[in-house]
């Protein structure tokens, strides 16, 4: 949030600068909202060694056919699926919160083990 908060501080000043009215427009708009974002928003550090899947918490899952997939429980504006961080409200996430180590259960329509469980990490 910080980040898109700077570039969209950045933006603005440039379109300002440039006469750029409708970028302008954009980038105020944007900025309130991530503004707004940003002042409700609440740190959460999830413990280092959770006992059971919770927002912040990584989770590796194996799949009946042995594939493994690891997710971590997300802010909805830090989900990118891709790179296995999953929202708090999706449907797998919330098909997984309060699962701990060894369950098994049916995600997605699969069946899946939870095989490792961890905290926050450097690079979340």
């Amino acid at each position: 949030m910080e980040a898109t908060v700077r570039q969209l501080t950045a933006t603005r000043t440039a379109a300002q600068e440039q006469g750029d009215v409708r970028e302008l427009a954009v980038a105020a708009r944007e900025l309130r909202y991530w503004s707004a974002r940003r002042a409700s928003a609440r740190l959460i550090e999830p413990d280092q060694q959770p006992q059971v899947i919770r927002f912040g918490v990584q989770a590796t899952l194996r799949h009946d056919d042995g594939s493994l997939r690891v997710f971590r429980i997300v802010g909805e504006d830090e989900a990118d699926p891709g790179a296995g961080k999953l929202s708090y409200v999706s449907p797998i996430a919330r098909s997984l919160l309060g699962a701990a180590l060894g369950d098994r259960l049916k995600v997605a329509g699969r069946e899946v083990e939870i095989t490792a469980l961890a905290g926050s990490s450097a690079d979340s």
